[in-house]
């Protein structure tokens, strides 16, 4: 009978081939990124392929060097507005006018009286420079306008206190009041939008949230927490869009009490807090994200107010959580949100005990181990006890190849008398996945493990380890665990598992090191009980 190894691409060959030819990919690639910084990223957009920004149709923007001085309020120039050029040239420059705090800083402009240069400066980002948020190139963040107005609002701004700035326009003969505090603690700003002697042509106001797309990779073998996207709290659902690099798309959502535009570890979001609800329009453009919050009028009144809360900051679950409870949702946990909450708040604690982010990990690891440990034992027994029972059952497979009714009903009565459950290794196993993804959603967001140091080479548990010890380990660590444990697979199916270990191993390559540490501790935990296991059940 001729040996099936001998004709199987699954052979020790094939393996050592593959396993040698992605360790070369690897290590290429990253010397690549080590010796060319700028290696894969893309290419910053030339002059001439500039375009005109999404709600500045109509304008015209010219540079200014000219200086303005404004009582009480460091201004500096911006770009000039010429407002409705067929009718009217007036030019009316912008006004920045400064506001800095311990957490954040910015520019507020009269066009809008949107915010411009956000920096929040607690945080750096991979080049060490204060991590930014918006886009300058377009209006700035939570810019105001008039709906079916494509002129810019002009305001005249004031500052009564240290945190509060008031801007005063008219349109159209439409009195504008803009009321802004800062809440620089916890990165919020509080407006208050009053608008009267509206007239028929008033159609609603308009905030304005633009952000910069940068290019992401990600896929099934390579995933990668580093994405944008769009967050909606729509009739009380919360919807995350991603942002799609090689697709264009615009969506309107109607009904909505929270929308943000959110990188990895960073957002800028709105909290309603009107008696209007307003719809979202979001604009997925090539180079460009542009979230727009409509409130249109619904109303013959005179006179409307528009309130809300303003966050700029970091993707904070204790930050969001504090302000309201449904902006924590900002974050996305997947469907096992709830134990993803709760396992993070553990670790926070543990941290607090031990100080460094990854001991703490370490820490919630072997708790999580500890907590599903009697389910590992369940699953152990019963895979014990179905290798026992393999060759009775490959006889009867032999004995009633040509009758498998016959052949179903000797199994289960060799099952029923030997008292095992065909099932009993698999559920345990799969009462366990909600912990892991809930780990890995959690692990893989958390901003506390931004730019954190761990120990030796792994200097940011946000980021993949530089050496790749970590995923070496943990592939070296599940064949390990392969070869110990009980298995009742036939031998094709058996070869296509011994790939698992270096496919898992990949895909830690690109992942937070974080991730990567809680699953070579759960492995190592696993062979180390399973051992246990072996040792007190020789005679399961």
């Amino acid at each position: 009978m001729q040996d099936e190894n001998n004709n199987s691409f699954f052979d020790s060959k094939s393996i050592i081939a593959i396993l040698i030819v992605g360790l070369v990919w690897f290590g290429w690639q990253s010397y690549l990124t080590k010796k060319y910084p700028e290696y894969g990223k893309p290419k910053a957009p030339t002059a001439a392929t500039t375009q005109t920004p999404a709600g500045t149709e109509g304008l015209a923007l010219t540079p200014n060097s000219a200086t303005t001085a404004a009582t009480g309020n460091t201004e500096k120039p911006g770009a000039t507005l010429q407002l409705d050029q067929s009718k009217n040239q007036e030019i009316v420059e912008e006004k920045l006018i400064d506001y800095a705090s311990k957490n954040i800083s910015f520019q507020i402009s009269n066009f809008g009286m949107g915010l411009k240069n956000v920096k929040l400066n607690q945080y750096t980002d991979r080049e060490n420079n204060l991590v930014s948020l918006g886009n300058d190139q377009l209006a700035g963040i939570f810019s105001f306008n008039l709906l079916g107005d494509v002129s810019r609002v002009v305001f005249s701004i004031t500052q009564p206190a240290e945190n509060v700035f008031v801007g005063e326009a008219t349109v159209g003969g439409v009195k504008i009041s803009r009321e802004m505090t800062v809440d620089a603690e916890n990165y919020l700003l509080k407006n208050k939008i009053s608008v009267s002697n509206i007239g028929e042509k008033y159609q609603g106001v308009q905030i304005s949230i633009p952000d910069v797309k940068k290019e992401t990779h990600s896929s099934w073998l390579m995933p990668s927490f580093d994405k944008q996207e769009f967050f909606l709290k729509h009739e009380d659902k919360a919807t995350h869009i991603h942002v799609a690099t090689d697709k264009e798309q615009e969506q309107k959502i109607d009904l909505v009490s929270i929308a943000a535009s959110s990188h990895q570890y960073f957002t800028t979001a709105i909290l309603d807090k009107s008696m209007i609800i307003p719809e979202a329009l979001l604009h997925d453009k090539k180079d460009h994200m542009l979230l727009e919050l409509q409130y249109k009028r619904s109303s013959s009144a005179p006179d409307m107010t528009y309130e809300f809360m303003a966050y700029a900051g970091p993707k904070s679950f204790t930050q969001l959580d504090h302000i309201d409870k449904a902006m924590a949702d900002i974050i996305d946990y997947g469907f096992f949100s709830m134990i993803a909450k709760v396992l993070l708040g553990f670790l926070q604690t543990i941290h607090q005990f031990v100080g460094n982010w990854g001991l703490a990990i370490i820490v919630l690891t072997l708790f999580v181990r500890l907590l599903v440990m009697p389910f590992n034992m369940a699953s152990y027994r019963s895979m014990k006890k179905m290798q026992v029972i393999q060759p009775l059952l490959q006889a009867v497979r032999e004995k009633y190849k040509d009758d498998p009714t016959t052949m179903q009903k000797e199994t289960m009565a060799i099952m029923r008398e030997k008292k095992v459950n065909p099932v009993g290794g698999c559920l345990p196993m799969l009462l366990q996945m909600p912990v892991f993804f809930a780990l890995y959603q959690a692990l893989g967001q958390s901003i506390e493990l931004y730019k954190a140091p761990f120990i030796f080479w792994i200097s940011d548990l946000s980021l993949r380890d530089p050496y790749f010890v970590l995923p070496v380990i943990m592939g070296a660590a599940m064949y390990l665990q392969q070869k110990m444990t009980p298995s009742t697979m036939d031998p094709a199916q058996a070869r296509i598992m011994q790939f698992m270990p270096i496919v898992f191993s990949l895909m830690m390559f690109t992942l937070p090191s974080g991730l990567t540490l809680y699953m070579s501790v759960t492995t190592i935990f696993s062979i180390m009980q399973q051992y246990i296991f072996m040792k007190t059940n020789k005679t399961a």
